[in-house]
C-alpha cells in the first residue's frame, strides 16, 4: 500500500490500492484485544502455530471484531451501572447478532510496587500524593476502564492533572512492572502474575473476568475451534494453577452470550 508523502493519516474506511504478497501465508487465527499472559498459554495449549495477535486493549478488540478485523478478542471491560464485565458491549456497539461471548478465565488485579511497598501505597488516594508517580495503562483497555472508575467514585475530575504520570501509558502488563522495576514509576495496575517475574509487590485490588469474543462468521474457523477446545480443556485449567492469581471459574469455555 502506498500512501503519498503528503497525507499524514487515512481516514477510517477510505479505498485505497493494495499490492498483496502472494507468497505470504495468512495466520490461522487473528486475535485482537486486551494483552494477558494467559492467552499465550492458552494459545500453547491449542497447539496454534503462526497466529497473528495484536494488543490494542480490550474497546480496540471489540472494535476489531465490529470491522471484520479480528476472528477472536480478548476482553475485560466493566460495565459502570451492573458491574459485570463484557455482556454490555455487543448491545453497546450494534453487533447483538455478529458476536458470541465464551466464558474465559479469573484474574487477579491489583497495584505493583517497588519491593517492601517503600511508597507505602495502599489506594487509590494514594496516586494523588505529591510524591508517588503513576504508569496508567492505555485508553480502551479493560484496566483503564478499571482505574477512571475507582478514581470517579473518589471524585477526581481531571486526574491528568493531580496524578503524576497519569498521561503516561503503556499498553501491556509486563510493561507496567518494567517502568515500576526501573524505577520510572512508584506504581501501576496489572495482574499479580507479573509481579511476580519482575520480583515487585503485589497489591490485590479485585478478581476480574477474562472472555473470549468470537466473530460468528468466524465461530468454525480451525484456529477458533481449537482455541475454544483448549479453553474447555483439563490441561489448560492444570496449566492455568501454575500462573500465579489466575484460575478457571464455572463457565470457562461455555457460551455466555448470547
Amino acid at each position: 500500500m502506498e500512501i503519498p508523502e503528503e497525507r499524514q493519516y487515512l481516514d477510517e474506511g477510505e479505498i485505497v490500492r493494495v499490492n498483496l504478497f502472494r507468497k505470504i501465508k495468512p495466520p490461522s487465527l487473528t486475535i485482537i484485544g486486551s494483552h494477558c499472559p494467559a492467552m499465550d498459554l492458552l494459545i500453547d495449549v491449542a497447539g496454534i502455530e503462526d497466529p497473528k495477535i495484536i494488543n490494542v486493549g480490550s474497546l480496540g478488540g471489540w472494535l476489531a471484531l465490529k470491522r471484520g478485523e479480528a476472528d477472536v478478542a480478548g476482553t475485560h471491560l466493566l460495565d459502570e451501572e451492573t458491574m459485570t464485565y463484557n455482556l454490555h458491549m455487543p448491545k453497546k456497539l450494534g453487533i447483538e447478532d455478529q458476536v458470541e461471548i465464551y466464558g474465559g478465565y479469573m484474574r487477579e488485579i491489583g497495584f505493583i510496587t517497588a519491593p517492601g511497598n517503600p511508597k507505602n501505597i495502599n489506594g487509590f488516594e494514594d496516586l494523588l500524593r505529591s510524591d508517588v508517580i503513576f504508569v496508567n495503562r492505555a485508553k480502551g483497555s479493560g484496566i483503564r476502564v478499571f482505574i477512571d472508575l475507582q478514581l470517579k467514585k473518589l471524585g477526581v475530575k481531571n486526574p491528568e492533572n493531580t496524578i503524576k504520570g497519569y498521561t503516561y501509558q503503556v499498553k501491556t502488563h509486563t510493561a507496567v512492572a518494567a517502568a515500576v522495576a526501573q524505577g520510572r514509576a512508584d506504581v501501576g495496575v496489572a495482574v499479580g502474575y507479573v509481579a511476580k517475574i519482575y520480583g515487585l509487590n503485589f497489591i490485590p485490588l479485585m478478581n476480574e473476568r477474562f472472555d473470549l469474543a468470537v466473530r460468528k462468521d468466524r465461530a468454525f474457523k480451525r484456529g477458533v475451534q481449537d482455541l475454544l477446545k483448549a479453553l474447555r480443556s483439563e490441561e489448560f485449567a492444570e496449566r492455568l494453577k501454575a500462573l500465579p492469581h489466575y484460575r478457571v471459574h464455572e463457565k470457562t469455555g461455555q457460551k455466555i452470550y448470547p
